[in-house]
Parts: structure tokens; sequence; C-alpha cells
């Protein structure tokens, strides 16, 4: 990778919060041994129970995460933007993978193969604790959305999950105030399990509200502190 672009890259991930709280010398071994790709959008990066290839690291664009529920439901966990990193899971426990990664529109990506991966822990075991610590926010994450999916309503869930993502995206290199999302109604009814009719009535309600936008296939979020402090009035 060329000097100029290596600094380009490491520009976008040091505005991700675990990026960035990592040691200078693990960063500069994940940049010397990633390799940068270009995917069209719909490619498949991870498919779920497929054994572990990689770790990436989302340089522009957007990745949709999710997980088949049964034969033909699929659970929308998350959508990352710029700074996203995933794939940790299966490299640390050695299984398959768990959820499928899917380019959302064109994505630039850094690629850590396994083989490097694995070089830079038994070279530096220290290390392993960085990529659990990532592993152990998704836990957290995915525990507080089961708790908000059982304890609010659709409505109140729809906004707590969108005002969530669109924080994520800022926390993961996001620079602009308002985040667009590529994100379709099928996916928020597949992430709050619900119907795409109610869900409809729900956002425009929120566009009614001037909390959000609606294009197509994106979103917009215009202020998600708004949309979750004012969540109360959709009891």
């Amino acid at each position: 990778m060329r000097i100029a672009y290596r600094q380009h890259c490491q520009s976008v991930l040091l505005r991700s919060q675990w990026f960035a709280g990592l040691p200078e010398a693990l960063q500069n071994m994940i940049l010397e041994l990633s390799m940068l790709r270009l995917v069209e959008e719909g490619h498949v990066l991870i498919a779920e129970d497929s054994l572990p290839t990689s770790f990436f690291l989302l340089l522009e664009g957007q990745v949709a995460i999710t997980r088949r529920i049964g034969s033909q439901n699929e659970f929308f966990y998350h959508l990352g933007g710029p700074g996203f990193c995933f794939g940790e899971i299966g490299l640390l426990n050695g299984k398959e993978t768990v959820i499928t990664a899917t380019a959302r529109t064109p994505v630039r990506t850094l690629i850590l193969p396994l083989t490097n991966f694995r070089s830079i822990i038994e070279s530096n075991p220290e290390y392993y604790e960085h990529f659990s610590r990532l592993m152990e926010m998704r836990y957290a994450i995915l525990m507080r959305n089961l708790a908000q999916s059982r304890g609010l309503s659709l409505e109140e869930y729809l906004r707590v999950r969108l005002a969530d993502i669109s924080d994520m995206i800022h926390a993961e290199g996001g620079e602009n105030e308002t985040v667009e999302l590529a994100l379709t109604q099928y996916d928020l009814a597949q992430m709050i399990g619900a119907s795409r009719q109610t869900v409809n009535a729900i956002l425009h309600k929120l566009v009614k509200d001037e909390l959000v936008e609606l294009s197509f296939r994106k979103i917009r979020i215009l202020d998600p502190d708004r949309l979750r402090s004012d969540r109360r009035k959709a009891i």
C-alpha cells in the first residue's frame, strides 16, 4: 500500500473509537498486513455458517449485518459505515461465522486475512484482548437491543434503533451531522419484527415530526437525540 494512501486509511480509521484506542504498533501492523479491496453493492463479504477468512475495516460505503431466522426470515442487526470493523468473532473462536455482511453501497475496505491475523496474535499475545473487546462491545449492544425489543412499543423501538445506528456510524467515523442510511422499509420491518405497512406508517409520522427524511432505499436521520427524547410521545 502506498504511503500516502495508507495515511488516508489511517485517518479514516482513527475516527473509529475502537481503532483509535489500539496501541500504535497494532494499528501499524493491521495497516501493513491488510489488503485494499473495492466491492460492488450487493456483494457478500461474510456469509453466515461459513468458515472465517478475514477481518474487515470499512473505509467507504455501508455494510449490512444480518442473520437468517428460519428458512425465509432475516434479522437485521446493524448497518456499518466508514470506520466499522467486523469479522472478529469467527477469527477469535475459530468456528463458523454467525452473521452475513453485505455491501449496501459500493464499498472500499481493508481486509486482514486470517493468516495475518493469526501472525499478529501469535507474535503479540497481548493484542488478543483488543479484538476480544470489540466482540464484547457487540454482545453488549445485542443484549441491549434484545431488552428494548421486549419492553418498548414498535414505534419506540424503531426510534431507538434508528438513533442507535446513527450514533454508531458517528462513533465509527462519521463526520456529517446528519446520517443517511442505506435501509429499506423491509430492512426496518425485519429489524423490529413488524409488517412493512406498520413501518411505513411509523416512518411517515417521523417525517411529519421532521426527525427523518425518506428517499429511494435510503433514510436520512435528522435528529437522533430527538428520536430518543420524543419516543415517549409514541406510547
